[in-house]
């Protein structure tokens, strides 16, 4: 089932990885086809609280294959149900709950099989935990004017530290 505690948790993820702006236009429309309302100013206030956790290119050196040498999505998952910032009660592909996630697959005498995953980041150049962020802040903010608004990435910008000047500040 699709609903609101699916649809947080995606943009929580999205935010504490850094992902891709164009990743907030998918979950507005995959959110909407299935009745919930959420607009970029959902993530704007989301990336305020979630922190960013991982530092994969274009905001850190770092690509998915040393995302996942480093621990991956268990880690990740780890990190952020420790955090308070999942919803470890949702269906999911892999059956109920988020606790599917924190396992690895591995091949056991040539089979498919699933073993815990790491318990903290394994480089925490790429990974980091919930208690020492990369920046307190997730990688997205909205910004407005007078011609219309736009979702940028925080995350990359400056090798991935904050620093944007807006007329509120810095960001």
């Amino acid at each position: 089932m699709f609903d609101e505690k699916v649809v947080v948790n995606g943009i929580v993820a999205l935010l504490a990885t850094g992902g891709s702006t164009n990743h907030t236009m998918h979950l507005v429309a995959m959110a909407r086809a299935a009745g919930i309302i959420i607009n970029w100013d959902d993530f704007s206030d989301l990336s305020d609280v979630v922190p960013l956790l991982a530092r994969l290119y274009p905001n850190g050196p770092a690509d998915i294959n040393h995302f996942q040498a480093a621990g991956g999505v268990p880690v990740l998952i780890r990190e952020l149900l420790k955090g308070g910032l999942l919803h470890e009660d949702v269906n999911t592909v892999a059956g109920f709950g988020l606790s599917h996630y924190t396992m690895e697959p591995w091949l056991n005498n040539g089979e498919l099989d699933w073993r815990e995953g790491a318990s903290a980041p394994l480089d925490d150049q790429v990974i980091a935990t919930f208690d020492k962020p990369f920046s307190r802040h997730g990688g997205t903010k909205v910004l407005s004017g007078n011609l219309g608004r736009a979702v940028m990435k925080t995350s990359a910008g400056a090798g991935g530290k904050p620093g944007y000047r807006s007329a509120g500040g810095y960001f």
